[in-house]
């Protein structure tokens, strides 16, 4: 359980750490009840307009709200690459997030999450030891200051085979993992021989946005879908959850993951 501070005012109390707030709550511990504060994280709406056009309003965490939109629209399929991007500004105050490209505003080319396809590139012989993943999950698992301090939300990263490159939270976990996206897209991160660590439960969509950013691996701490095991399987992405310690489930892919009793595990299925 969070430590918990004794505090007897009402109402918000202000900020401990950019992207959270402060409460008072009351606390119960066995029989006894206490008054305390608590730390919770942000939620706000950000509404995207692309070209003029209202497209989404999303509800986030207001950190790193360019990154955000940038990662949303290309993993939703808005912008094919940062050439496309004419202009973007981020009213934070208003929520309102004002996006100029070369895209047409009127039509998507998203992935449906029914398929997806991996690009010869990242479908190589790319692979790396599961000791490496599991000292990356664990990485991951200290890096994620906001949740740490509030219980309240995701990450998301995206990993070489030592090092983090990218990292973000969101109360979202499709909001993190676009964090992510977004910056790599700005900043030239590349991404065919990396892994996409993400601490939720991973869906068809999670698998999609990763084919689109063209991650050969997947790697949750949670539980994959039925579908995103299948779509993974059908688009050469190594799909790894349960991730926790030295321990991991491989859903597909498996050939790309080296341990020390065996130079490659083989995935029959995929």
């Amino acid at each position: 359980m969070k430590q918990l501070m004794p505090e007897r005012n009402t109402g918000r109390l202000g900020k401990t750490m950019e992207g959270a707030e402060v409460f008072p709550i009351q606390q119960i511990t066995g029989p006894g009840k206490q008054d305390a504060r608590d730390i919770v994280a942000s939620e706000r709406p950000l509404k995207i307009m692309l070209n003029r056009r209202e497209l989404i309003t999303l509800l986030c965490t207001p950190l790193e709200l360019e990154h955000l939109v940038i990662g949303f629209l290309f993993s939703e399929g808005w912008l094919n690459s940062k050439e496309a991007l004419k202009e973007i500004t981020v009213d934070k105050r208003q929520g309102i997030a004002r996006v100029e490209s070369q895209a047409d505003a009127s039509a998507s080319d998203t992935l449906t999450h029914d398929s997806a396809n991996l690009p010869e590139e990242a479908a190589s012989r790319f692979s790396l030891p599961a000791s490496r993943i599991s000292a990356l999950v664990k990485r991951f698992q200290h890096q994620s200051r906001l949740f740490r301090a509030s219980g309240g939300t995701h990450s998301a990263a995206l990993c070489d085979e030592k090092n983090i490159l990218a990292f973000s939270e969101d109360i979202g976990r499709y909001n993190a993992i676009d964090k992510v996206v977004g910056k790599c897209i700005l900043d030239d991160i590349p991404t065919s021989r990396h892994l996409l660590i993400t601490s939720g439960r991973v869906s068809s969509r999670v698998v999609a946005k990763t084919a689109r950013m063209n991650i050969p691996v997947l790697v949750s701490r949670c539980a994959p879908t039925d579908r995103s095991v299948e779509l993974a399987a059908g688009s050469g992405i190594t799909l790894i959850g349960f991730a926790r310690g030295d321990k991991m489930n491989i859903y597909s892919g498996g050939w790309r993951i080296v341990t020390r009793r065996t130079r490659h595990l083989t995935d029959k299925g995929g």
